[in-house]
């Protein structure tokens, strides 16, 4: 290690643990370490020596904490910031997918709809910030992270902490706040008051680079790049790219304009300004290298950063194929991921899912979208527009969104809406508070209470009292994390709280389960677990009370785990098992895991007589339609397309 990095480490021994660096800028370095207190991942970012010696720490510190009062759902937020050593940190969640430039370092040009879509986000972002009196001087593709569909813009504010913390000392240090290709010209000429349009001109260049492949000016050093940027203006889009529909250019041009006067007073104006009627997208359809560059979407997210230029177009295309059904199903409900602006209930945004799916899945004729399905497919804000595209999404009729808040110092509020998509029209809203500590109480009243809007309108049934056999508080949530590390197929991390969880609760079925999974699917030198089996049995030992899907599936791993060629039950036993899984497969035929579930069951424990490879092949494929980031599901692909002669459809399974 760096002296620095030794400082830093003693420094902060206590509150975090520095894993290794992940990369420098202009200002700081930025590690990866494990925040201690929360138990989770962070990007610790370190101003360089010098800076922080120019800016002081008490100033700096100060300017943090008004930037720390930003929540917004596109804007990374900041945990935590102080000093050791003489160093000065800030602490954000560390996001584990790719950067704007990233992506564009890939495929250079972006499809025209997801341009805009990150345009509109990053606007959102930037508009809030702007209300609040806090300007980013920084907006460039590599502070504007990748997070499945969503754009978070990261560093916010910081720049502006830095510069008026420093004040003329930063000149010595011969940093320049901003970054050349895309500075406001003021930003570039020196001035130090900038507002809100300054960020305006450089969400523009981004815009510019998306479509074009390039910034709106370019040089071969940073004054050559200003210089170009007073001389005139840049190349026009649709020359540079043709297809780029008028209004999109003019919106760029008028956010592009040298005088902060002639730009766009506000970042939505500039967001609203950019949008573009159906029918550009429809001209645009009908051009082969953009349907080609369209497939080639979103393809690093979440768990697949580093994936090579072939393996990403690969995984492009089995993504492209995602079944969108046509039809919604009255009886199928989907829980969308919560919107959550405090990092400390960060968990419950997906949490939320999981709990309510399982609340609300078998209340009568009702049937919930997998979690999996959900989060995957959600792409928005809780809103009604976007809750009605989630519908479209997973074929469900019904639609629950929310909000998670602080209402005090030790308490929540839970808002949310039942929709019907298909009628487009809210059949009911849910406002709820209780103190945090309650959370599994908060949650299942708020399905007691949807589930009581919704039979307003039609009859429900029964319903059960609980969906994870009435575990604590503490298990639940250590089990929810795990949930989070598995869909992510970081099994290490998922067995550690899956573990956690157990250890708080020892009957916990569904957690049981889960460590079945994990250990099954995780290297066998990479942990000192117990056998499959072993929790196999455990879980079917506490299966009591669970939604029908996960005490079926727990049902059927135990009877398959017990067979044993010597065991006169072993036709029994088996048909038991195949009976079970039907069953699942006919009460959720859109849910990835229970498709994955029978390509494996048929794979190694079926007879060709039964299930010949392309049933399989056809099950694995269904899987990795409906979730095609989940990596166990390509596990058999490669070597049944070979065994089949599918050679091409071979390269695209090992490639993604």
């Amino acid at each position: 290690m760096t002296t620095i990095d030794l400082r830093l480490d003693d420094a902060l021994r206590d509150r975090y643990v520095i894993e290794r660096e992940l990369g420098r800028g202009g200002m700081a370095t930025v590690y990866l370490a494990q925040d201690c207190r929360h138990h989770r991942l962070v990007a610790l970012k370190v101003l360089h020596p010098e800076l922080a010696r120019a800016v002081g720490s008490e100033r700096f510190l100060h300017e943090i904490e008004i930037i720390a009062q930003l929540q917004h759902p596109h804007i990374l937020p900041l945990h935590d910031s102080g000093g050791g050593g003489g160093l000065l940190y800030f602490v954000m969640p560390y996001v584990a997918g790719e950067s704007l430039r990233d992506r564009l370092a890939r495929e250079t040009q972006l499809p025209l709809d997801e341009a805009l879509e990150i345009a509109s986000q990053v606007a959102s972002a930037l508009a809030y910030a702007h209300s609040h009196g806090v300007v980013h001087r920084d907006i460039k593709p590599e502070n504007i992270l990748l997070a499945g569909d969503q754009a978070v813009v990261a560093d916010f504010g910081i720049a502006g902490a830095v510069d008026q913390s420093g004040g003329e000392r930063l000149t010595e240090t011969g940093l320049t706040l901003g970054t050349p290709a895309y500075m406001s010209p003021e930003q570039a000429a020196g001035e130090r008051h900038l507002d809100g349009r300054s960020d305006i001109y450089s969400l523009a260049c981004v815009v510019y680079e998306m479509l074009a492949g390039e910034p709106p000016f370019t040089g071969p050093t940073a004054q050559a790049v200003i210089a170009k940027r007073f001389g005139g203006p840049p190349p026009r889009l649709h020359v540079v790219r043709e297809g780029v529909p008028e209004v999109v250019e003019r919106a760029i041009d008028h956010a592009l304009a040298k005088a902060p006067a002639d730009r766009f007073s506000t970042a939505l104006q500039f967001s609203a300004a950019l949008s573009v009627p159906a029918d550009a997208f429809s001209r645009r359809a009908s051009d082969p290298h953009d349907i080609r560059k369209r497939r080639q979407r979103r393809l690093i997210t979440l768990g697949l950063t580093g994936v090579s230029m072939a393996g990403a177009a690969a995984l492009g295309v089995l993504l492209s194929r995602q079944p969108h059904p046509r039809t919604l199903d009255a009886n199928l409900i989907a829980v969308a991921p919560f919107d959550v602006f405090d990092p400390e209930l960060g968990l419950w945004r997906e949490g939320l899912v999981d709990i309510l799916s399982r609340d609300l899945d078998g209340a009568g004729t009702l049937r919930a979208v997998s979690p999996r399905v959900a989060i995957r497919r959600w792409s928005g804000r809780a809103e009604p527009a976007e809750a009605k595209a989630l519908g479209r999404r997973t074929g469900a009729q019904l639609v629950v969104f929310g909000q998670l808040v602080e209402s005090g110092p030790d308490s929540v509020r839970l808002t949310a809406t039942l929709l019907d998509a298909g009628g487009n029209r809210s059949l009911g809203e849910v406002d709820l508070h209780d103190a945090l500590p309650h959370m599994d109480r908060l949650v299942d009243s708020a399905a007691v209470a949807l589930l009581r809007a919704l039979g307003r309108h039609r009859p429900i049934g029964a319903v059960r009292q609980a969906a994870f056999g009435g575990t604590s508080l503490p298990a639940l949530k250590e089990f929810l994390r795990g949930e989070q590390f598995y869909r992510r197929s970081a099994w290490d991390s998922a067995l550690a709280h899956y573990g956690a969880a157990i250890a708080l609760d020892s009957t916990f079925a569904l957690a049981f389960r889960r460590m079945q999974l994990s250990v099954s699917w995780s290297p066998p030198t990479a942990h000192s677990f117990q056998s499959p089996q072993a929790y196999a049995f455990r879980a079917a030992a506490f299966n009591r009370g669970l939604p029908a899907r996960d005490s079926l599936l727990i049902m059927m791993d135990s009877l398959l785990w017990g067979m044993g060629w010597n065991d006169t039950a072993y036709f029994a036993h088996r048909r038991r098992a195949f009976a079970a899984l039907d069953q699942v497969a006919q009460l959720n035929p859109n849910d990835p895991e229970v498709w994955n579930v029978i390509a494996e069951v048929r794979y190694h424990w079926g007879t060709p007589a039964e299930f010949n490879e392309e049933e399989i092949l056809a099950s694995l494929d269904r899987a990795i339609q409906l979730d095609p980031e989940y990596g166990p599901e390509y596990e058999h692909t490669v070597s049944l397309a070979i065994r089949l002669g599918r050679l091409d459809l071979a390269k695209q399974y090992a490639r993604a």
